[in-house]
């Protein structure tokens, strides 16, 4: 009996210990004879994004605040500047504000050029009215026998002649405003481009065969229009207003170009309403101020068609 008491001290009865189940996020235990590795977290989060680039002048956007709720807005209420290369949507405000200010900033070169070309037009006029008014005017004649009428005479070229003569008019002023139109786009364009405006840049005329071709290309539509009814004419006119720009700036042909200037309308139909009658209305304003405002009005307009032209393109034009 003692000899059982002693054997039970020395053997004392503990249970084995329970098979802890390894959990599907402890790694499993190394191989025998190899030491255990650290464990990878392949699923932690991943970093925060760096902050946007600074601003202008060396200074730096605010930390983003805790918690992901973004980058709070600058203090007065205000905006962000645009990253560079970022441009603001086309306003027609920004048009005549851009054509006002490069108006002035060229003020010479612009009435100089102005100036040459009104006199071209005035001795044009002079010379086609000088060597072609008389044959289309006409008089009429009573013709009297022994006291009695017995009939009219007309002299002159009558009303047939009159008409001819009047298209034929037509075409040289079309003609002789594209070529004009084609200087200034491109006197124009050196602005928006950043170059030196000089007064020879709007009296170059390049691709002056295709400006002439696409102008009684477009003078023959108008003539058709006006016609019928006067308002495809006007029609024509809206959607034709940028073909020039087209051949002066991208060399496109004749019907390339006129092409060109109905698709660029027709993609920004709405805008493009509201800059034809910004434009109308300073042409009035102009006129009213006894002619002499529309030496300001029209190379205001023409710079802010510049600027329409290249920015409803996506282009990038010079401050």
């Amino acid at each position: 009996m003692l000899s059982t008491i002693l054997a039970t001290r020395e053997t004392p009865c503990v249970d084995p210990p329970a098979e802890v189940p390894l959990s599907s996020t402890q790694p499993p235990p190394p191989p025998e004879g190899q030491e255990p590795q650290p464990p990878s977290y392949s699923s932690a989060p991943p970093p925060p994004p760096p902050p946007p680039p600074g601003l202008p002048g060396g200074e730096s956007y605010p930390p983003a605040p805790p918690g992901g709720g973004g980058y709070p807005p600058p203090p007065g209420g205000g905006s962000y500047p645009a990253q560079p290369g970022q441009q603001q949507p086309f306003s027609i405000g920004d048009a005549f504000n851009y054509g006002w200010t490069k108006f002035r900033q060229n003020l010479g070169p612009i009435l100089l050029a102005a100036l040459v070309y009104i006199a071209v037009i005035i001795v044009v006029e002079i010379i086609f009215f000088a060597l072609f008014g008389g044959l289309a005017s006409s008089s009429t004649q009573a013709q009297y026998e022994d006291g009695v009428l017995v009939g009219y005479e007309t002299s002159g070229g009558g009303f047939f002649l009159t008409l001819v003569l009047a298209a034929i008019f037509g075409v040289v002023f079309v003609v002789l405003g594209a070529i004009m139109q084609a200087g200034i786009s491109r006197g124009v364009l050196a602005i928006t481009y950043g170059r030196p405006l000089e007064v020879g840049t709007m009296f170059k005329f390049d691709n002056v065969v295709t400006v002439i071709l696409a102008g009684l290309l477009v003078g023959l539509a108008y003539g058709v229009g006006i016609v019928l009814c006067v308002i495809p004419g006007l029609i024509v006119l809206f959607f034709s207003q940028f073909y020039v720009w087209f051949i002066v700036d991208k060399q496109l042909g004749v019907v390339d170009s006129i092409k060109a200037s109905f698709g660029l309308v027709n993609k920004n139909l709405g805008t493009m309403v509201g800059f034809f009658v910004v434009s109308l209305a300073a042409y009035v304003v102009g006129a009213l101020l006894c002619g002499i405002g529309l030496l300001v009005a029209v190379p205001v307009v023409y710079i802010a068609t510049g600027y329409a032209y290249r920015r409803l393109q996506g282009e990038q034009v010079a401050a």
